[in-house]
């Protein structure tokens, strides 16, 4: 799948890196003007392997200055940008076959008030890490996809059921009980997650 660049531009800011896709990962190198701060991304490989239906970001992180994978619903407290994003929906996706979403930023010059481009102040360079940082297996990472891939199956389920017409009075126990169970996934109420 191609990589999609998007554009936008700012006076204070700019991002300028090169995101390469293969099977086992995504390749990533450049560098990142964050105000007064430049971050040199080394050429950095990332793995990236499906383990659910999941949508993922590289994000620069500024201490120590490195780069992070993070799945969806993660927050990263240091995050200055994000550098590359895609989504996995089967478990034949790789980054190779799946669209892979890469922010540019470009320089513009501001104009002060006399009608003349502004200087920028110097930058402080700063080296980013060539380790990345990957997402750890935990009780809370694996609860949290359980019962995303529950929820996922459940809203099939009762979609066919709506579709089919199923009024929730018509229904049997059994899909009362996947409703009920839906409803429940879904206000985050304490619930085992079979």
């Amino acid at each position: 799948m191609p990589v999609s660049i998007v554009e936008s531009t700012s006076e204070r800011k700019s991002i300028d890196v090169t995101a390469t896709p293969s099977a086992a990962g995504v390749s990533v190198s450049g560098s990142v003007r964050w105000f007064d701060t430049l971050y040199t991304i080394p050429l950095t490989s990332i793995p990236c392997v499906y383990t659910d239906d999941e949508s993922y970001r590289v994000v620069l992180a500024s201490s120590p200055p490195r780069l992070v994978l993070a799945e969806s619903g993660t927050t990263i407290a240091d995050e200055v940008c994000y550098l590359a994003g895609w989504v996995f929906a089967a478990p034949t996706d790789t980054c190779a076959t799946v669209a892979i979403e890469v922010p540019k930023r470009v320089l513009t010059p501001r104009i002060g008030d006399d009608g003349q481009p502004v200087a920028l102040p110097d930058t402080t360079p700063v080296a980013v890490s060539s380790a990345p940082v990957l997402p750890v297996a935990g009780p809370e990472r694996t609860r949290g996809r359980k019962r995303r891939r529950r929820i996922k199956a459940l809203t099939e389920e009762c979609r066919l059921l709506r579709d089919a017409g199923t009024t929730f009075s018509a229904m049997t126990a059994a899909e009362k009980a996947k409703v009920n169970e839906l409803t429940a996934l879904l206000a985050d109420v304490p619930l085992a997650v079979p």
